[in-house]
């Protein structure tokens, strides 16, 4: 059994989307709820009946179950739900089952409707439901094919939907609804319910009254389409009628009820034989009056009935209407020889003798509903044309008839007496009804046009337009004939109502002229004309005058009624077409004869009616509708003193004023208060409303007063509204009607206040008059508004009041009726809302003028948010802003009240502390928070929209209510999104906003779940879900983009939000699916037919969807929430249907690339010709402004154009005519140009934001690609399509502003495949280098070179961005297709030249090498001359290319075209950049960062012999020696790293070594280059060490600190290894003698260096010191080992150094010599270690190193070495094997321990640490044996010379050179005693100068010791240590440590025994 309520919604949800959208796809949808409903159409509004063994089973279902049909299962149901169910069931009279669903489905529902039970729920959804068949019934046949309309559907869907209907008429679908109509009834349903206690409170109840009236409009209204659309036949028109006998006589002036109207309206769309609408072409057998000839008679006889009709006037107005069928069947042929026809004028007879006129115009014309219908009006409007055309005698003889009427009332009142009151007046109700058929036309029918003569006129192409259009302007002229003075009223409100359009006003403009004598007009019409009515005015004027009655406070002088009525109605006429025409209305104005202003004005300041003078200022209300009239206007209102605004001469001195007779206020105070009616007051705050409209002069007034509006704002602001609820009304809403005009003027001059300094500038105003002293110049009246508005002023005061009392009544009512009698509140309240939102919105700039003017510290003004949250003295409470947010609720009064609200909400909003108030306060009150949620709620689920939604604020206002609730639903949307930080925002979001903790913590559910109330968050999710059912009512993504481009802004934010995004995250996730469900509807195609913005929104839409679900990915990646990640993964790579893409699938995440449109067309140029165009797009620049929510900048056209008519208003010169129209053609060519221009940049910029958005998922994806199990090589492969696709893309657009971004994603997607590639290698090398390596790879290559090719031409803006990301781009492809693994020696075999990646290398380069010189030009044109980032690019680029150019092809064109010379240049041109990067607070870095990428560019090239020969020639190093930076190092040495403060900018000292490392990086790269060129790169070296020695001192004595230092041991290492290479410790005697002393400072501080490095003990100490004070990255075992190394190396160095000291300057026949001595003879630390201090001392405090130094050092190396090795075979094994490390073992390689990494992701990461651990110990190794090496050299050159050649001093004391002791001393440097200076000398010294200080008992405890130290264990250490590293590098060939073992032996076997011998 179908249900009640789903099944009825869901459809009218069908017949929605089938025919109000107009969806064809639809079709068979359509087809089949109709077919599934049909029963429910033929039972119409029949109830299932009851069933007793239904009832049974349901009484039994708390113990047995019960199966439910909207439940699969057998459910136990609760005793109270089932008894509840019963009690449903017999107040509805209802079956049992059904009873139970509408029970549950209200249930369901309660989240929609707090306050209410299931069961008074389950009551609503029933009345629901029967309102949805109804409806659904009324659209179906609304849809159907007829005479009167059409929708546009398809011919299908129109054929399906008439048949369907037909089916349901031929089985009584008439009788059945009129039947239904008789039975339902409101009074019915409401004491059934109540009987049943089914009512709820006031919403409720009224909640169920409009339903059940909706029912029977529905129903009702079935009937009137389809009445329009296909006549009634007889029986159907005879039910009808009978029906209608039963309608019971209204009162005399109340309309008819809405469905008595569309019943009424039925009869007369079936009175019709087609002849207005016969000239389309239909055949009159489509009516059934033609068709059915017993019809006409049949009808006719019902008719005349009289007796039965319980509405008498509405059987004469059928009457009517079938006397004027009648006659139309006249003229039809079909209907010859029916008598009936000749009772056509007896038919109108008696209509009018009933009444029928009076009741149109009272009972149909006047009913509410009759506007809301076209076709009522056009049908009335048939009715009564089709009259006066075709029954013109007839109206002749009523005209006949009232001008006797009128002259006997003229004789009776010329006599005194009173006219007759049962005269017939049908002629006047004729032209009465008249002018109130058109007196109104929401529909823009412009019907009135028609009575009118125009040779214009659109029914002059018809068939019978002519005649027809001609006896209605003869009507008019008929009546206008000789008018008598009683019909002079009426016809003047006909004329008002054939007034009502701008063209229709126009024509009645040019009627009245006319007729004027002064144009030539006159005759029977004179009195008709517009001479008549000024000169009328001008003579009762005069008259007033000559009678001395001005001034006078009479209530009026002697004027009859019937002429006060005349004028009236004259004044009427001429407010309509000056409201409507603006020619008439300047026409009237400018006129010299009529001069109607001035004779309004003359009125005024006589004794006349007040109602009349309230007319008056209503017509001079029109006319002040003219800027230019209302600015005159202005003077005539102060000299005519209406108000009395020029103060008495006692006034001036200080005295009282006195008030002036006939002043507006005296009528208000003293005439109208009595009355308590105030019309002249409203007519003039009206007058006053349309004058501030346009500009106030500033000089009003002048010369008589203080200028300026003062007196008129202090009369409207103290005189009215501080007191108008004090004063006492006959029609209570008319007090409301006063505060709304007095606020509305208030409000415009509020809105057009433009804030500037001079407003709190005082000026003084002197007087002419003497004695007076000068008066102070009041401020604008806006500033004076905002003062008001922003303290605590009185008029704030009562504007709070007005909203309280507003929102107080409001909310108790819900009645219809009640509603419209406070539409003035309403209105009130609404202009209040709209004050303090002008205030809210300029609050901010007003305070800044406010602080800065100097002349405004007495006025002290506070934030209009913070006197909001004042005490209202009514509640005593600080509930303002409560009322603010409560009128969001109250939109069933206006939807602009709740619109307004919302508005004023987004800026109170701002204040965080307003906001928390403010929820603290709706939280207090329960009733009150859920009657504001629930207001909001409903706002954001609004679905009956117009056709046309607004898509941004108006300021002109909304055609519609439609477009109202659209707005509305933005502006709720944008105050979610700007406050989204606040409070209030997440109270509306569902959040717990009692503590920020609370908020993280809020656990989100669905409506009803745990109590949970339905929030902003369901609603928004409503919106944009997309539903899988066809059916859905709002497509929201296609019909309203913006709305559904915010709801995503909104939820985009929340996912942001750090206190909103993990509960909203889980949420979303987990209850709705969200991310994958939306994802899967991506991406979104854009229709066609989508308007305006629709493309642009549907774009950012997208974006704002792309955006979350990254963020999702990458929330679940990190959370470990595998299964959801691998889903969004699995979904966008379609990995599902990869089989699948050979025939043409792509994966989703490229089709998401395809909604981006890389070729966006360029904005149109800005061509000016009058105008300066610099100064014209500088206007534009300050005049754009930026969107709220998609970041976008436009240029604001309305500010833009207000600047370029305020030039041309200051044009110097006087402009001809024809200058000024061309300067007017180009502002209007310049705001086209800038519309196009906005149109072309949105369009942009949304796709450059969707881009940027599939950029940001595109890398989240590639990050969580990385973590899951997929095999590598599909990893891979994805990579690659995406990258082709790319580069496709950007091929076909390189104009696009996308193509920086894109090739931004080229190098992000480069990276990850070399970092796939990577780590592919490390697991399995052959499957993905094959992937890869295959012949599109070139492609990759070949568009990266191309796209650098097509960049470098005359390039558009952002070219060397673009170059930069494609340089980035090429260099990470280079690193790809040349990385080599060395880690894995199976891969590395594959890099041999000969292998497949060999050749792919050597194929890449080649096609690199292919593009030429244009290529080689453009990267190294931007390596020497482009923005800093595209030259370290292009310079790294080149240095990769340069590593991979074994031709030296690209070398060689830098040599040639200067490239290379300009860059060696570019380092001394640019020294002084560089020393500004050493100034403690430098400018940006740039010059610092491109000097690196340029050093580490000629480090490259120095490293090859072609590269380094040509750097030699070009003499680099001369620039070198000419920098001064080099010499600026800082004197304070460098803190240890982790002391440092964390900065972005790096300390002085790591400046200057940034800057030094890479030079002695170059330097050593020169001089370790093997050539020809060594030499002489040495010697330049050499040079350069020697001119900034200095500098080189201060780094050898800098590197001594307690401290650790990575970064300075670096330079440490990299100076003394150029030291070394350059062999400067002997080769100084052929330098000057300026520059020795500097290189011997070298010397000494090289060999001080020996003793403290050549130390096992020192390294250990520098990892231990690492470990402590270094930073977390520097204490894993990692960088322990490079700190080690680095030891390690500066320990090669020194001894390197130490090594060539010995034989510098020794030729080949001296090499068994020794030149230099560095180690005393003594052994001692050898044999006794612990009495070494080398290894804690600094080299300062060092004495001169010994040879046991050094012997201990071989000792500690060798044992290093083999504890090294040993550990190394260890970690190697591990390697290859890193799934049998246990736990701890993982944990300990791991970082962070591992924690929340999965089990193979540990192992990889443990194993790259291993590899990475075993390279590092094998350099070790490396290192340890070349120490060994050269210490055994040095060991055995002191050995040999000590023992073979010394000759001790005091053997030979004669020995000493006497030079040698009498050359002057040279200064000590660090503790280095004399004996080592000595040795230092730069002389060539032979044995005895060497042997100096020695002793001969030295040389025996030489000999002593060596015997003991360097014995036979200590030789097979060194020996195993050289035969391990010989086994472990198979290709190594015989070392040197053998042979200096060997030399040492032999040395000791034949030297040590020997004695020394002693000479006396």
């Amino acid at each position: 059994m179908p249900g009640l309520w789903a099944p009825f919604k869901e459809l009218a949800c069908v017949i929605t989307a089938a025919i109000g959208q107009k969806r064809p796809e639809m079709f068979y949808v359509l087809d089949s709820v109709l077919k599934k409903h049909k029963p429910d159409f033929i039972s119409l509004l029949q109830n299932p009946a009851k069933n007793p063994a239904q009832r049974a089973a349901l009484q039994k279902a708390p113990t047995d179950g019960i199966t439910i049909p909207s439940l699969p299962n057998v459910h136990i149901l609760p005793q109270d739900f089932v008894d509840e169910a019963l009690i449903l069931s017999d107040i509805l009279d209802l079956n049992e089952m059904s009873a139970a669903e509408l029970l549950l489905a209200g249930e369901q529902q309660l989240p929609r409707f707090p306050g209410l039970t299931r069961g008074l729920v389950a009551v609503l959804l029933y009345h629901d439901g029967r309102r949805n068949l109804v409806s659904s019934l009324r659209s179906l046949i609304q849809a159907r094919e007829g005479l009167s309309w059409t929708l546009e559907l398809s011919p299908t869907v129109a054929s399906l939907v008439t048949s369907f209907t037909d089916q349901l008429f031929e089985d009584d679908l008439v009788e059945k609804i009129l039947g239904l109509l008789e039975s339902i009834s409101v009074d019915r349903e409401l004491e059934k319910l109540d009987r049943g206690r089914a009512i709820g409170k006031t919403w409720h109840r009224q909640q169920l009254v409009s339903m059940v009236e909706e029912q029977r409009l529905c129903l009702a209204e079935c009937l009137f389409y389809w009445a329009s659309q296909n006549p009634f036949p007889k029986d159907a028109l005879m039910a009808v009628i009978k029906h209608l006998k039963g309608t019971k006589k209204p009162d005399e002036k109340r309309p008819l009820d809405p469905v008595t109207s569309s019943l009424f309206f039925s009869l007369v769309a079936s009175f019709s034989v087609g002849s207005d609408v016969a000239a389309e072409g239909l055949d009159y057998e489509h009516y059934p009056v033609v068709k059915d000839r017993t019809l006409l008679p049949t009808v006719h006889n019902e008719l005349q009935k009289d007796s039965e009709w319980g509405c008498p006037p509405m059987l004469a107005a059928l009457k009517f209407a079938w006397g004027v069928l009648l006659r139309e069947c006249t003229f039809t042929a079909e209907f010859d020889g029916l008598s009936e026809l000749e009772e056509d004028e007896a038919f109108v007879d008696q209509a009018l003798l009933g009444g029928a006129l009076p009741f149109l115009q009272v009972c149909v014309v006047g009913s509410k509903s009759f506007y809301s219908e076209e076709y009522y009006v056009r049908r009335t409007h048939w009715l009564v044309t089709s009259f006066i055309s075709n029954m013109s005698q007839k109206v002749r003889e009523l005209r006949n008839q009232a001008d006797e009427v009128a002259r006997e009332t003229l004789v009776r009142m010329s006599e005194g007496e009173a006219p007759l009151l049962n005269e017939r007046k049908d002629f006047e109700d004729l032209m009465r009804l008249v002018g109130d058929l058109y007196i109104s036309d929401p529909h823009q029918l412009n019907l009135s046009s028609e009575f009118w003569n125009h040779p214009d006129s659109q029914y002059r192409r018809l068939q019978r337009a002519p005649q027809r259009q001609v006896s209605l302007f003869k009507f008019i002229t008929i009546c206008s004939s000789l008018l008598p003075a009683p019909l002079f009223a009426s016809f003047m409100h006909m004329l008002c109502g054939l007034s009502n359009s701008p063209e229709a006003a126009h024509h009645c403009f040019n009627f009245l002229k006319a007729n004027s004598p002064s144009l030539g007009g006159g005759g029977p019409s004179a009195a008709i004309s517009l001479d008549h009515f000024f000169w009328s005015l001008q003579n009762y004027y005069l008259g007033l005058r000559k009678d001395g009655a001005v001034r006078q406070t009479a209530t009026g002088c002697a004027i009859s009624p019937l002429e006060l009525e005349g004028l009236r109605a004259v004044l009427k006429l001429i407010r309509t077409i000056a409201t409507e025409s603006e020619g008439a209305r300047v026409v009237m104005y400018e006129n010299q004869t009529w001069l109607p202003v001035a004779s309004l004005f003359g009125l005024l300041g006589c004794a006349i009616p007040r109602i009349l003078k309230a007319d008056i200022l209503l017509t001079l209300s029109a006319f002040a509708t003219s800027p230019e009239i209302a600015g005159s206007m202005w003077l005539t209102v102060e000299i005519s003193q209406i108000l009395n605004t020029v103060p008495s001469p006692l006034a001036l001195h200080g005295g009282p004023s006195s008030k002036q007779e006939g002043s507006i206020q005296v009528e208000l105070e003293e005439i109208e208060s009595k009355a308590e009616e105030y019309p002249l007051t409203r007519a003039f705050l009206t007058l006053i409303e349309k004058l501030v409209s346009v500009p106030i002069p500033s000089n009003l007034g002048t010369g008589h007063r203080i200028p300026g509006f003062q007196p008129y704002l202090e009369f409207l602001r103290d005189s009215v509204f501080l007191k108008f609820d004090t004063r006492a009304y006959s029609d209570p809403n008319e007090k409301w009607q006063v505060a709304t005009l007095v606020l509305e003027i208030f409000y415009k001059l509020l809105a057009s206040h433009v804030i500037s300094d001079e407003d709190f500038v005082i000026h003084t105003y002197p007087f002419s008059t003497p004695g007076v002293p000068p008066g102070v110049l009041p401020g604008a009246p806006g500033h004076t508004l905002f003062v008001h508005m922003m303290t605590q002023s009185p008029l704030l005061k009562k504007l709070l009041a007005i909203l309280d009392e507003g929102v107080a009544t409001m909310s108790a009512i819900f009645e219809p009726r009640a509603i419209a009698e406070k539409i003035d509140l309403t209105r009130a309240t609404l202009c209040t809302l709209k004050l303090l939102l002008s205030t809210l919105a300029k609050e901010e700039e007003f305070v800044t003028h406010l602080r800065q003017c100097s002349q405004s510290q007495s006025l002290v003004a506070s934030s209009l948010t913070e006197l909001l949250q004042g005490i209202n003295p009514r509640t005593e409470k600080e509930d303002h802003l409560v009322n603010v947010t409560r009128c969001v609720a109250l939109s069933r009064f206006t939807p602009e009240l709740s619109l307004e609200a919302v508005r004023v909400l987004y800026w109170v909003c701002h204040s965080p502390k307003a906001s928390r108030d403010l929820v603290a306060t709706i939280l207090g009150d329960k009733d009150v928070s859920m009657e504001i949620l629930q207001g909001f709620v409903e706002h954001l689920e609004w679905e009956e929209f117009d056709s046309v939604p607004v898509t941004e604020v108006q300021e002109e206002g909304f055609s519609s209510v439609g477009q109202v609730h659209c707005a509305v639903q933005l502006d709720i949307l944008k105050l979610l999104a700007s406050s989204i930080n606040m409070p209030m925002v997440h109270f509306l979001l569902g959040f717990d906003v009692r503590s920020r903790k609370q908020t993280k913590e809020t656990t989100l559910q669905d409506p009803g779940v745990l109590g949970s109330s339905r929030t902003c968050l369901h609603s928004i999710l409503s919106l944009v879900e997309h539903s899988r059912d066809p059916p859905h009512l709002q497509d929201y993504h296609y019909q309203f983009p913006k709305l559904a481009q915010l709801c995503y802004h909104v939820l985009q934010l929340m996912c942001y939000h750090p206190d909103l995004s993990t509960p909203t995250l889980r949420y979303l996730r987990n209850n709705h699916d969200f991310f994958h469900v939306q994802l899967s509807h991506l991406p979104v195609a854009t229709p066609l037919e989508t308007r305006g913005e629709g493309p642009v929104s549907l774009l950012h839409q997208q974006a704002g969807l792309l955006q979350m679900v990254a963020v999702e990915m990458r929330v679940t990646s990190l959370a470990q929430l595998r299964s959801h990640a691998q889903r969004l993964l699995g979904l966008l790579l379609d990995e599902a249907v990869a089989g699948e893409r050979g025939g043409g699938i792509q994966r989703k995440v490229l089709r998401l690339l395809e909604a981006v449109d890389f070729g966006c067309p360029p904005p149109p140029p800005l061509g000016v010709v009058e105008f300066d165009q610099k100064a014209v797009e500088r206007t534009m620049e300050c005049c754009e402004m930026v969107e709220y929510c998609t970041g976008f900048r436009y240029t604001d056209v309305r500010g833009l154009r207000a600047v370029l008519v305020e030039e041309l208003r200051r044009f110097s010169g006087a402009p001809t005519a024809a200058q000024r129209q061309n300067l007017v053609e180009e502002i209007h060519s310049i705001l086209e140009t800038v519309v196009e221009r906005n149109r072309c940049l949105e369009v942009a910029h949304a796709h450059s934001t969707l881009f940027k958005a599939w950029q940001q998922l595109l890398e989240v994806t590639l990050i969580t690609l990385g973590q899951d199990p997929m095999p590598l090589e599909h990893k891979v492969l994805i990579i690659f399509e995406i990258l082709q696709e790319l580069l496709l893309k950007v091929e076909r657009n390189q104009s696009s502003d996308l193509v920086g971004s894109v090739h931004g994603t080229v190098l992000m997607l480069i990276s990850h495949l070399k970092a796939t590639v990577s780590l592919a290698t490390g697991q399995q090398s052959d499957p993905v280098l094959t992937v890869l390596y295959s012949g599109p790879l070139h492609a990759i290559l070949k568009g990266l070179a191309e796209s650098i090719l097509l960049s470098s031409s005359p390039s558009p803006q952002g070219a060397q961005r673009v170059r930069s990301y494609l340089y980035g781009s090429l260099l990470s492809f280079l690193h790809l297709t040349s990385e080599r693994p060395a880690h894995n020696m199976a891969a590395a075999s594959l890099w041999e030249p000969h292998s497949r990646e060999g050749l792919v290398r050597d194929e890449s380069f080649s096609l690199l090498n292919s593009y030429g010189e244009p290529l080689m030009e453009t990267v190294c044109r931007d390596a020497c001359s482009s923005q800093e980032v595209c030259r370290m690019l292009s310079l790294a680029l080149l240095d990769a290319i340069v590593t991979f150019d074994r031709e030296g092809r690209w070398l060689r064109f830098m040599v040639a075209k200067g490239y290379l010379q300009k860059l060696c240049a570019s380092v001394q041109w640019e020294d002084e950049a560089l020393q500004r990067m050493l100034l403690p607070f430098p400018e940006p870095l740039k010059a610092l960062y491109v000097y690196e990428s340029k050093m580490a560019f000629l480090t490259r090239v120095a490293q090859s012999s072609l590269g380094c020969r040509e750097l030699v020639n070009l003499n680099v190093l001369v620039h070198f020696n000419e920098c001064r930076f080099i010499d600026q190092r800082p004197e304070a040495p460098p803190l240890p790293a982790h002391s440092l403060p964390t900065n972005f900018i790096p300390s002085v000292m790591s400046r200057y070594q940034q800057l030094l490392v890479p030079l002695f990086k170059f330097l050593s790269a020169l001089v370790s280059t093997p050539g020809p060129s060594q030499r002489e790169a040495t010697a330049q070296v050499f040079q350069l060490l020697a001119h900034h020695s200095e500098v080189l001192s201060r780094v050898l004595k800098d590197q001594r600190g307690p401290t650790f230092d990575l970064t300075a041991l670096l330079e440490l290492q990299l100076v003394t290894a150029v030291i070394g290479k350059c062999g400067v410790g002997h080769d100084w005697t052929n330098q000057t003698s300026s520059l020795a002393g500097g290189l011997m400072r070298i010397h000494r501080l090289m060999v001080s260096l020996l003793p403290f490095y050549c130390s096992h003990s020192t390294w250990k100490q520098l990892v231990g010191m690492a470990t402590a004070e270094g930073s977390e990255e520097q204490k894993d075992s990692v960088s322990s080992e490079e700190v080690f190394i680095v030891a390690q190396k500066i320990c090669c160095n020194v001894v390197d150094y130490a090594r060539a000291a010995m034989t510098t300057g020794r030729g080949p026949e001296h090499l068994a010599t020794i030149s230099c001595v560095l180690l005393t003879p003594d052994l001692t630390e050898a044999i006794f270690p612990a009495r070494s201090t080398s290894g804690g001392d600094t080299p300062s405090n060092l004495s001169r190193p010994s040879l046991g130094m050094l012997v201990r050092h071989i000792k500690e190396c060798t044992e290093g070495y083999l504890a090294t090795f040993e550990s190394c075979q260890a970690q190697s094994k591990k390697v290859g094997t890193p799934g049998a490390m246990s736990a701890e073992e993982l944990r300990q390689l791991l970082p962070g321990s591992g924690v929340g990494i999965p089990t193979t992701q540990q192992q990889l990461v443990a194993r790259k640490t291993l590899e990475s651990l075993v390279q590092h110990k094998k350099l070790q190794l490396e290192l340890y044996i070349y120490i060994i090496e050269n210490c055994l050299y040095i060991l055995w050159r002191h050995l040999s010379f000590y023992l073979e050649q010394c000759k001790p001093v005091d053997l030979e004391p004669d020995l000493v050179l006497p030079g040698l002791t009498s050359r002057p001393a040279m200064r000590r440097l660090q503790g280095v005693n004399e004996t080592s200076l000595s040795s230092t000398t730069g002389q060539r010294l032979g044995p005895s100068e060497l042997s100096e200080g020695v002793r001969s008992v030295d040389i025996e405890r030489l000999k002593t010791n060596a015997t003991k130290c360097l014995t036979e264990t200590f030789f097979k250490k060194i020996l195993d240590a050289e035969e391990s590293h010989r086994a472990s590098n198979a290709g190594l060939k015989v070392s040197f440590i053998e042979a200096q073992v060997r030399r040492l032996r032999r040395l000791l076997k034949l030297k040590a025994a020997q004695p020394v011998l002693h000479v006396s």
